[in-house]
């Protein structure tokens, strides 16, 4: 139930990092090496093509399976706490606080 609550309602709106690596493309979209970018962990938890009724409340989504770890996720699609080296150091605190309550 957590993870689907901070898809809908994520703690911080989004990131910002620098592409240091070559340039490449997302879909039809060439991002040159040196380009900042700034993600969206708001506007992707609520993007149809990722998630289904996005602005429905449905915590099976994240629900494991035997042959999908992931539940029903895209990898890259779910970053809350953003993802890499420089993710929010109070991901695991709150993990922890909610696992305990």
């Amino acid at each position: 139930m957590i993870k689907e609550t901070l898809r809908l309602w994520p703690p911080a709106g989004g990131g910002s990092r620098n592409i240091d690596v070559d340039d490449f493309k997302i879909n039809d979209f060439l991002i040159p090496k040196g380009t900042h970018v700034m993600p969206s962990t708001y506007l992707c938890g609520r993007w149809n093509e990722y998630f289904p009724n996005p602005l429905e409340f449905k915590p099976e989504r994240f629900l494991k399976e035997e042959n999908n770890p992931n539940g029903n996720i895209k990898t890259y699609s779910y970053f809350p706490f953003s993802l890499g080296p420089r993710n929010c150091i109070g991901q695991n605190f709150a993990q922890v606080y909610y696992r305990n309550y």
